[in-house]
């Protein structure tokens, strides 16, 4: 079975490297907004419609916690892995799921590690396409201060 599924996937390599810049929103509640740039810096096609990408993002969040207003700017590192049910000239449709944490090697204001699962469109029939996204986003806190967050997410951004 191994042998077979690594013949399937070897056969089916892609080979092409992408990348992703978009401006991502979160949060939907009155006590908490969060503002990330992201950056898929590293991305590999495993196959026509499957790929993984290696993330960064520079983060900041708004609170409100107990009356008292305050934020947090953190930069984060994860991978994310994706896949295009609809995949035309003009367009695809896909859905891509993450993982990260906070910078273990920055100082950070919140330490937190970070799931997600969006739905996105890439649109343009060129080398770079315009791509929305909207989501779900789990915050995991790691810091006593700040309190776990499950929200929505909504982007905006391009892919190379």
């Amino acid at each position: 079975m191994l042998l077979l599924t690594v013949s399937l996937v070897g056969f089916a390599q892609k080979g092409k490297f992408r990348s992703t810049y978009q401006v991502q929103g979160a949060g939907v509640e009155n006590n908490f907004r969060s503002i990330e740039l992201c950056c898929d810096v590293i991305g590999y096609n495993i196959t026509d419609r499957l790929y993984a990408n290696l993330r960064y993002e520079n983060a900041t969040a708004l609170f409100k916690e107990n009356g008292l207003k305050t934020y947090a700017h953190n930069h984060a590192e994860g991978v994310n892995v994706g896949y295009d049910f609809i995949q035309k000239e003009s367009h695809s449709i896909g859905v891509q799921a993450g993982a990260g944490t906070s910078a273990w090697w920055k100082s950070t204001d919140w330490d937190y590690n970070y799931y997600d699962v969006v739905a996105y469109a890439d649109l343009g029939s060129c080398k770079v396409k315009t791509r929305f996204s909207l989501g779900v986003r789990f915050y995991d806190s790691r810091d006593t201060q700040y309190k776990n967050r499950f929200t929505l997410v909504g982007s905006i951004g391009f892919r190379i």
